[in-house]
């Protein structure tokens, strides 16, 4: 009598095998992920946009996204989309490390503009 080879077991027997209390969690939930995108940085457009207005702070041409600290958002989150001011990485760096310290209130008042001209290039795309 021949013995037939066992297979290999496969990744899909594994899983099928492996009672759901024992598999490991997934660490990556791509409708958190989209969810906490939206929320931090408003949309990918937006984000573009925000790079394309130069360093809020040295005026160098290309800039990032960089969140204001201390806002409501909690601990260990990012601010949401309408906190957002454009620094260059130098800069950004810089206030994150709490080495640059521009007056708060004129980045408040430069994350409104920011706000500001996002929803007028919204309501007027044609105008761009």
């Amino acid at each position: 009598m021949l013995r037939r080879k066992k297979k290999h077991p496969t990744h899909a027997n594994l899983k099928a095998k492996v009672p759901k209390s024992r598999r490991p969690i997934n660490k990556s939930n791509p409708v958190r992920r989209a969810r906490e995108y939206a929320r931090a940085y408003g949309s990918k457009a937006r984000v573009e946009f925000v790079k394309a207005l130069g360093c809020f702070q040295c005026g160098t041409a290309v800039a990032e996204n960089a969140h204001l600290h201390g806002s409501k958002s909690g601990m260990g989150r990012k601010a949401s989309y309408t906190d957002i001011v454009p620094l260059c990485r130098t800069c950004h760096t810089r206030y994150d490390a709490y080495t640059l310290v521009p007056n708060e209130a004129q980045l408040r008042v430069t994350a409104d503009l920011v706000e500001i001209a996002w929803q007028a290039r919204q309501a007027h795309p044609e105008a761009t």
